[in-house]
């Protein structure tokens, strides 16, 4: 017999207990200054919104998403708008379409936003439970009314919103993932030092006067060089400043059949690329040319946010597409920052690839070519060849004499305008120079992109990325997350913490690139701070400090791992035989470091370590 369970009379008046209080949090929130004003006129002065600091934090949040986007993809504010798909946003909101749109309405009505008006359904096809997109549709383009220099405001969390708005994030873009769930556990252990965020601040701003100096330096000498060019090949470069579709819109399905052939590579992962993003001349040239400058206060506050969301515990990886680059926050920190991070409390190295992206090249170039009769022509396989010996780039940079302090933009210059450019009639000196010397990658390259004028021109550069994403994240990152280790990567490149981590990250690259008969160059990024490491002793939970970079007293940390006098005899033998395999160098299991974890949880802690 089950007996009754005991009644609770208060269970019935639970109404009237008071609410349990939460420790609010304070959060940060970035877009333009003049912004905030708006939003209090728009929720203020509504009856619609009843809950006014709750709703004033969704339009912050919107507001930040939309600064965000500006910034990650160098929007120029005055033509570019950011698409926001309402119901989306609804989700990670937490809020219903119908409030999404009145949300959007009153942001246009109020001037806080204005809007493209351009909409586009998308055409599905369902197999199943798979969702196939034949066409890809447009959500609705917003950009702020005002663009003005970003700032940012710090408020208390209402009602633990923005934990919820990232719990909701991550339910529409990873959680069903379960390679993104695995490196979203590694994001977690990512901190910044930020004992020195001001000197490397100011190193930011010193280095942002230097490229813009040799970006002007660039385009002279590079002006320069086409009219000696034109004078030595008796050609004529003709350069249009216009604003506009450079050739009249046309439907392409030549890049169909062109990139079919890839989809043998690794197992038919790869598929044709084809995108319907209006592309202009605006956003090609400004590319190539580095015309877009950010505003200083945007460039502090941007690495501000940055520190905030990583240091925060708040990143959250995406990958747009099944084999595209994985995202999070540091992939888009400034270089001078990268030196600041900590792995699990330890200072990063990185493993990078000489000439990576043309090295990557040589893999769809080759197979281009494998699958016609004749065999790989000799400039294909000399072309591979240079790449390995990470030489690409010198050929011709000795050839136009360019100063080695100009290899950046000449770097840049030449995917923009050889790589990743639209097969125009036009010519110009780094694509002659490309062509003389690589005929047949060159054709290659124009088959791929789909032809002459081509609306998938773009086809090239996705697939670029996606045998990069393949090999550097799937195989490489992903290779060592599976065997234990703590890893993450910038695109091409792979960072670790200690020296047997950095020497199974080169044995995963080297393999990985050997299965496409690739021999890459690799070189150590950081290798001084090994030594480093090696000397310095890290907390086990050293990764739970956010924000200061305070280290805890020995006190403090004994604490952190005295058991509770709720644990048994058995429970603590456990945890004690746990560290002990770590001490031998042993790794231990995810299953053994959850049970642990779930133990440890249970401990007395007189502090927050």
């Amino acid at each position: 017999m089950i007996p009754r369970q005991k009644y609770d009379f208060w269970r019935g008046f639970s109404f009237l207990m008071p609410r349990k209080k939460t420790t609010q949090k304070l959060v940060q929130y970035f877009f333009p200054a003049g912004a905030k004003e708006k939003i209090d006129i728009i929720v203020d002065g509504s009856t619609f919104y009843k809950n006014k600091p709750v709703w004033k934090q969704k339009f912050y949040y919107l507001c930040d998403y939309i600064a965000t986007q500006n910034l990650n993809n160098e929007h120029d504010v005055n033509k570019d708008y950011v698409n926001v798909h309402q119901e989306t946003m609804a989700g990670v909101l937490g809020i219903d379409n119908r409030q999404m749109a009145t949300v959007l309405k009153d942001s246009v009505g109020k001037d806080l936003l204005k809007t493209d008006g351009i909409w586009k359904a998308a055409v599905i096809s369902r197999r199943g439970n798979e969702v196939v997109y034949i066409e890809e549709g447009k959500s609705y383009g917003y950009q702020f009314s005002d663009w003005n220099e970003l700032t940012e405001i710090s408020i208390m969390d209402n009602r633990g919103m923005n934990k919820k708005i990232i719990n909701n994030t991550w339910e529409k873009s990873g959680k069903d993932n379960s390679v993104l769930q695995e490196y979203q556990d590694v994001l977690s252990f990512i901190k910044i030092d930020e004992s020195r965020v001001n000197e490397t601040l100011s190193e930011i701003l010193s280095n942002k006067q230097k490229k813009k100096k040799q970006k002007e330096n660039y385009r002279d000498f590079i002006s320069e060089t086409e009219l000696h060019f034109e004078e030595r090949n008796n050609k004529k470069y003709e350069y249009i400043p216009f604003d506009g579709v450079i050739v009249p819109e046309q439907t392409s399905t030549n890049s169909k059949a062109a990139c079919s052939y890839l989809d043998s590579l690794q197992g038919g992962v790869f598929v044709p690329c084809q995108s319907n993003e209006l592309t202009t001349s605006r956003k090609r040239n400004k590319a190539a040319k580095g015309l877009y400058e950010e505003p200083v206060q945007t460039t502090i506050t941007r690495c501000r946010k940055a520190l905030y969301i990583i240091n925060g515990g708040y990143m959250i990886p995406t990958r747009p597409e099944k084999h595209s680059r994985v995202y999070c926050e540091v992939t888009n920190l400034n270089r001078e920052l990268r030196r600041s991070i900590r792995l699990d409390g330890k200072k990063i190295i990185g493993l990078d690839i000489a000439n990576s992206q043309p090295l990557i090249a040589s893999i769809l170039i080759k197979k281009y070519w494998m699958d016609k009769p004749g065999g790989v022509p000799e400039d294909v396989t000399r072309y591979q060849c240079d790449c390995e010996a990470g030489m690409f780039y010198n050929y011709f940079m000795t050839d136009i004499n360019l100063p080695d302090e100009l290899r950046p933009q000449f770097k840049e210059d030449f995917f923009s305008k050889v790589f990743f450019s639209m097969v125009i009639e036009k010519n110009n000196v780094l694509k002659d120079l490309f062509i003389g010397k690589y005929p047949s990658c060159w054709e290659a390259i124009c088959e791929i992109k789909g032809g002459l004028y081509s609306d998938d021109y773009n086809c090239f550069a996705k697939l670029l990325q996606s045998v990069e994403s393949a090999i550097i994240f799937d195989d490489v990152n992903m290779g060592l997350i599976m065997a234990g280790v703590k890893a993450f990567n910038i695109f091409d490149s792979i960072y670790v913490n200690n020296r047997k981590d950095l020497e199974l990250a080169k044995a995963l690259m080297v393999a990985a690139f050997n299965k496409f008969g690739v021999h890459p160059t690799i070189k150590t990024e950081y290798e001084e701070h090994l030594s480093e490491n090696e000397q310095l002793k890290v907390p086990e939970h050293a990764h739970s400090v956010v924000l200061d970079a305070r280290i805890p007293t020995q006190t403090e940390i004994e604490v952190e791992c005295m058991p509770a006098a709720g644990l048994t005899a058995e429970e603590q033998k456990y945890i004690q035989e746990l560290d002990e395999i770590c001490k031998k160098g042993e790794a231990r299991s995810k299953e053994q470091e959850l049970i642990r974890q779930s133990y440890l949880d249970r401990t007395v802690k007189g502090s927050r370590w």
